[in-house]
């Protein structure tokens, strides 16, 4: 990191750099998080699985519990069309069953 200490030769007080030194600290390590913020954890649960410009945008929330893998799919039209009929396709590999449980 750069010691700001010694650019700021004209600041008379510390005061304006521990602030500068706190704002760095802020920006390089994160706030502190809340309860109520979501997670990171469960960001990075989340894949996506078209592109933003693709008609049809389509996400996945992936949830695992012991030998259950539940994908939320998150399907958004940026079409100005009402599309009907739209089917989702789902394939597995190695020694996975796909499930259809209804809620």
């Amino acid at each position: 990191l750069i010691n700001f200490s010694h650019i700021l030769s004209n600041v008379s007080t510390n005061k304006a750099v521990d602030e500068l030194e706190l704002s760095l600290l802020q920006a390089t390590e994160g706030s502190k998080k809340k309860e109520s913020d979501i997670s990171t954890t469960s960001l990075s649960k989340v894949y996506q699985l078209t592109g933003f410009s693709d008609p049809i945008y389509a996400e996945a929330y992936i949830n695992v519990n012991q030998y259950d893998i539940v994908l939320d799919v998150l399907v958004v039209n940026q079409t100005p069309d009402t599309l009907q009929n739209l089917t989702l396709e789902l394939a597995t590999h190695g020694d996975l069953k796909l499930v259809d449980k209804p809620a």
